[in-house]
């Protein structure tokens, strides 16, 4: 089950949570659930709120009187993006009562469920499945520790890297320095400088692990476990309307925020570093171009995952109604069949579909990351880049209903 998966890393989350103060969710250990965090956490998340833009501004303000080749942007580009994704998902004044309730009703499902669910024979398939999940959560967990210590140390040892703050403030002498030959109160100061950038980019990490991973990703695996179960049982019931009520809670939590900001800001990751490793790959050097090609890597299985995912759960429940359909008999089973609707994830006012994963990619492949950019002059440009064309411009917008 999904739910035993899910407790262990989730409780380890909190607690690098509670240890760093900065969100606004805690784990109680005695009800063994979630829980708004302490006062002083949600202090420091609300700090976060209020400083990461000016960080954000900051550090544009360094990349844009930067004065080096495109290709050296690259890199500082993602990182801008990544602030800017932090910061749209995570813009909230204090703990939402939906997304506890969501995450409280998935751990606890293991132990409340019916028989349906908990007994039934385990394929293949789904052990292959899960297991899938728990090595994705154990690699989220990794990048707790591995992704802020490496950006402190970055800044140790290779200081005035734009577009982190220390580009504007440390003399021009000591950006060559190594850290060692710096005097005792800059070598101070790039101390401080690091435990800065370390803090950030822990807060960008749990950030992301709670709305992309714990909320949005666990919750559509979630719905798609639960309406695999549903549609194992043949017979007619009236479990569907639970699922419905599952997916209601998920857009709540997911539909106006966490959603539209993660559909702004990861295709663009992917754009950006596709076109860091394909038009830049001869000038960038070694290092900056692997974690380019792992950025994009990570942010296209992000992308293909959570869009084929959603688009999967209308799909399969829509089919799923149309057996019901054939299964009503009399006039009370029929009507609340007509009832039912497909299960949609919603951003805005719109939804996904089947076909908007390939929307998606298509759109992506239409930005210069994937042409070579004079090969389209007569397009107009795509993210400031000219010679590119158009892409999710050119198709229609499912409406909500």
């Amino acid at each position: 089950m999904l739910s035993h998966i899910l407790v262990p890393h989730l409780k380890r989350h909190f607690v690098i949570a509670d240890f760093t103060h900065g969100l606004h969710y805690s784990w109680d250990k005695c009800l063994g659930k979630v829980i708004p965090s302490k006062r002083l956490d949600r202090f420091l998340a609300r700090a976060f709120i209020v400083v990461n833009p000016i960080y954000v501004g900051v550090s544009l303000i360094a990349l844009w009187k930067l004065d080096v080749n495109l290709a050296e942007k690259m890199l500082p580009l993602l990182s801008m993006t990544l602030y800017f994704s932090a910061v749209g998902v995570g813009a909230e004044w204090g703990p939402d009562s939906d997304i506890m309730h969501l995450i409280n009703t998935i751990i606890t499902s293991g132990g409340t469920e019916t028989g349906r669910n908990i007994h039934r024979k385990q394929t293949l398939r789904h052990t292959i499945f899960l297991k899938v999940v728990d090595v994705t959560f154990t690699l989220v967990d990794v990048t707790y520790f591995v992704i802020p210590i490496a950006m402190a140390t970055m800044q140790l040892l290779f200081p005035c890297q734009v577009p982190f703050t220390e580009s504007l403030f440390l003399p021009g002498t000591e950006c060559h320095k190594p850290f060692l030959e710096s005097d005792i109160h800059f070598a101070v100061i790039r101390i401080l400088f690091a435990l800065v950038e370390l803090k950030q980019f822990c807060q960008i990490v749990l950030v992301g692990a709670q709305y992309a991973i714990y909320t949005l990703l666990v919750g559509c695996m979630y719905l798609w476990e639960e309406l695999v179960g549903i549609c194992e049982v043949k017979k007619f019931t009236t479990d569907y309307r639970k699922v419905q009520v599952l997916q209601e809670l998920l857009n709540s939590c997911t539909s106006s925020r966490i959603f539209p900001a993660y559909l702004a800001t990861v295709p663009a990751m992917q754009i950006i570093s596709a076109y860091a490793c394909i038009k830049h790959h001869d000038t960038m050097g070694i290092a900056h171009l692997a974690m380019a090609g792992l950025v994009f890597l990570d942010v296209f299985s992000f992308n293909m995952v959570l869009f084929t995912g959603s688009g999967k759960l209308r799909g399969k429940s829509a089919s799923h109604l149309d057996w019901l359909k054939g299964k009503a008999r009399g006039k009370m089973e029929k009507r609340f069949v007509k009832s039912l609707a497909p299960l949609k994830i919603k951003f805005g006012s719109n939804f996904v579909d089947e076909l908007t994963a390939l929307v998606i990619q298509d759109f992506c492949s239409g930005c210069p990351g994937y042409r070579v950019t004079t090969r389209y002059p007569a397009y107009p440009a795509c993210f400031g880049i000219p010679g590119t064309r158009p892409g999710i411009a050119n198709y229609p917008v499912y409406p909500a209903g």
